[in-house]
């Protein structure tokens, strides 16, 4: 199915994420994925639909990350990736490689971030140019380890919240 079909199916039914992950995903990483969403709607941050496969979870009306699924994936996008918490998540020895994998750049999309130029980050210890400037890490396919490091980052920013 295109793209174009995909959001117009899933936009009169609004799907719950658990009910798309079970037909996409398998083995660990749909146990990942729904453990995540578990997670997240115990934690007062319910994923709503938001286009096709995409669900933000917002915590207080402040979104917390986009979770997304394409090319047999499933990401996670977290928000804030030029704050303090995203910066500690980061230095985290156990992630940086996965960190780094996931550095996407701006694709000059409807946003238009710095006229098409995107932005510059520091990430562990690094600088990265033309990257993108709402959601700079994309998690691919996490597993358990990274996701228990997703939910210590997505807890201390909730906290001043």
């Amino acid at each position: 199915m295109d793209s174009e079909s995909l959001y117009r199916e899933q936009k009169k039914v609004r799907p719950k994420i658990e009910d798309v992950l079970n037909g996409y995903l398998k083995g660990e990483n749909l146990k990942n994925a729904l453990d995540f969403v578990s997670w997240l709607r115990a934690n007062k941050m319910n994923p709503q639909w938001g286009s096709a496969n995409s669900w933000s979870a917002t915590y207080r009306k402040v979104r917390v990350c986009y979770l997304k699924l394409y090319n047999g994936s499933w990401y996670i996008w977290p928000s804030g990736q030029r704050d303090e918490y995203l910066n500690e998540f980061i230095n985290d020895e156990n992630i940086k490689e996965k960190v780094i994998a996931g550095i996407h750049p701006c694709t000059k999309c409807v946003h238009m971030c710095n006229n098409g130029d995107g932005h510059s980050v520091v990430i562990c210890g690094e600088k990265y140019h033309h990257t993108c400037g709402h959601f700079v890490i994309r998690l691919r396919d996490p597993d358990a380890a990274t996701l228990e490091h997703m939910k210590g980052l997505i807890i201390h920013k909730n906290n001043d919240i």
